[in-house]
């Protein structure tokens, strides 16, 4: 078997290359600073260029506006909750199979996937001009046809592409479950729903009518299936003789008619909101700060590269 091994001399002239790598990375950075220093001034001037541009940016970019709602669930969705899984009967088993495709979700949960639902978004479709808005769409009137705000738009028709926008209720709801953040808080059942637009009045509807919506598709699910199942009971009842049975059936009738008990027209039933929707003070869009520091760090790194290489032709 033959064995290979570094030899210490191999080892020295690893350490002997790296020297000068580390030597050379220190100088380049030496005679960077040097450079950028001795032509503060060009350095100085692209800085004030990016910045510039920058400022530009900022002033031609949408302005963007985020409204924000905090929800949590309600205690009636916890005592109905409660009540199915407590119940131990078949029929109130099936019943919460029924409505969640699951035991271990909640109404709450359900209530935030209903945010984002095909149907949701058909809903939202009903308010005039509401999506349009909210996805930055404006009426092609020649065309009859929706189109993107987007500067890209006016060089997609000067190329003869397409420039139509499908505003269907399952691209509404895709974009919903892009744009919509659902927050939950770390310590709590509390979550904070967020939605930005360049309408600040916009935003605000919109997540108000999400809010709504879905709470009421949910609340209205659970009352027609609870009423069928009470009439369903009910109807038993009256043609069953034995005493058991009897007693079986009319504690499920009793909790069933809890369930409606609970289940209120005019009060929320899944999430309740802490307050109303809220606009932010502070844009959402652009990052006024955040642009221009950026601009500021990029025009000093390529101000100092120009000096420098100017620095190198001169010296050559």
């Amino acid at each position: 078997m033959n064995v290979t091994t570094q030899s210490p001399l191999g080892m020295d002239h690893e350490i002997a290359d790296a020297a000068p790598r580390n030597r050379t990375d220190a100088n380049f950075a030496q005679d960077l600073v040097a450079a950028g220093w001795a032509r503060r001034w060009l350095v100085a001037l692209v800085v004030v260029i990016a910045i510039a541009l920058g400022v530009g940016f900022v002033m031609i970019s949408p302005v963007r506006y985020t409204s924000r709602l905090v929800i949590m669930p309600t205690e009636a969705s916890q005592q109905l909750s409660d009540l199915l899984r407590n119940a131990g009967g078949s029929v109130i088993a099936n019943s919460l199979g029924s409505l969640t495709g699951s035991e271990q979700v909640t109404y709450f949960d359900r209530f935030t996937k209903q945010l984002t639902a095909v149907g949701t978004a058909t809903a939202l479709k009903t308010h005039p001009g509401l999506v349009e808005n909210l996805m930055d769409l404006r009426w092609n009137d020649d065309k009859k046809i929706w189109e993107s705000t987007s500067f890209t738009t006016p060089i997609k028709a000067a190329l003869g592409l397409e420039t139509s926008v499908d505003t269907s209720a399952q691209v509404v709801a895709e974009f919903l479950r892009k744009a919509l953040a659902q927050e939950q808080d770390r310590d709590s059942p509390i979550m904070t729903l967020s939605i930005d637009a360049q309408d600040a009045e916009v935003a605000k509807q919109a997540l108000n009518s999400l809010y709504q919506y879905s709470d009421d598709q949910i609340k209205q699910s659970i009352y027609q299936q609870t009423q069928s199942k009470l009439e369903y009971l009910q109807r038993r009842l009256t043609s069953v003789t034995v005493n058991d049975y009897r007693q079986t059936l009319i504690s499920l009738i009793l909790d069933q008619e809890k369930i409606l008990m609970l289940i209120q027209p005019n009060l929320p039933f899944a999430a309740e909101a802490l307050e109303q929707p809220e606009i932010l003070s502070e844009p959402s869009s652009p990052k006024k700060g955040r642009i221009l520091a950026l601009s500021a760090v990029i025009g000093l790194f390529v101000g100092m590269g120009i000096a420098y290489r100017r620095e190198r032709k001169r010296r050559a």
